[in-house]
């Protein structure tokens, strides 16, 4: 599968579980882990179980809050 670039991914709202993935360059094994630990909200359209999907801005929520902040100019 050729993988998904950020800038067509922008134009999406809404992403597949593998485009969620190749989106954070993360494995679907790791997505659909925080997935189930409710990390990252996802939308079920068909209900219970099947298809998934995932809010870009959710994607770029999750990123921001997982930021790790320097503490200040680093020591040589």
């Amino acid at each position: 599968m050729e993988k998904l670039n950020k800038a067509s991914a922008q134009n999406k709202r809404y992403l597949t579980a593998q485009e969620g993935a190749e989106y954070l360059s993360i494995s679907l094994r790791t997505l659909r882990t925080l997935l189930a630990k409710r990390e990252i909200p996802y939308i079920q359209p068909s209900g219970k179980g099947g298809l998934v999907r995932l809010d870009i801005q959710d994607l770029d929520a999750f990123m921001l809050k997982n930021k790790v902040h320097c503490l200040g100019s680093a020591r040589l």
